[in-house]
């Protein structure tokens, strides 16, 4: 889940993604307070969320393990970056363009609640989805 642009670009694996709302279209996601991307999420900052193809491990691999701010961050992923979106990673299966639209404390972690703005996805193949046993172990 990539925010910013530039040299402020930044990215990460969200554990917890989910529809809240049709109209307008809506979703949430969790962000852990340590996050280098939470100072991002501010009320009307944009951000993308990229669904994984299945099979994709090399994306989740990228991102779960943390990655420096900026295009470095992104290395050696094919990425579009430009001055007004953050970065868009141009293999993964869909994509959502959301805007900020509130954010919550929750626990150790943040609830962010965006408005999708545009999307895309790939007719090819079948998004990557997984179950946790439980919510007490990330």
């Amino acid at each position: 889940m990539p925010a910013g642009t530039g040299a402020s670009a930044q990215g990460m694996l969200a554990s917890w993604v989910q529809q809240c709302g049709s109209e307008p279209p809506s979703l949430s996601v969790a962000i852990g307070r340590d996050r280098g991307l939470g100072p991002l999420l501010v009320p009307g900052a944009r951000f993308v969320v990229h669904v994984v193809r299945d099979g994709q491990k090399e994306l989740l691999r990228h991102f779960g393990k943390g990655t420096p701010a900026g295009p470095e961050g992104f290395a050696p992923l094919a990425t579009r970056f430009s001055d007004d979106l953050p970065p868009l990673l141009e293999d993964a299966h869909a994509l959502l363009l959301c805007e900020v639209s509130g954010r919550y404390p929750v626990g150790d972690h943040d609830l962010v609640t965006g408005t999708v703005l545009a999307g895309r996805s790939e007719p090819e193949g079948e998004p990557w989805t997984h179950e946790r046993r439980n919510g007490f172990r990330y």
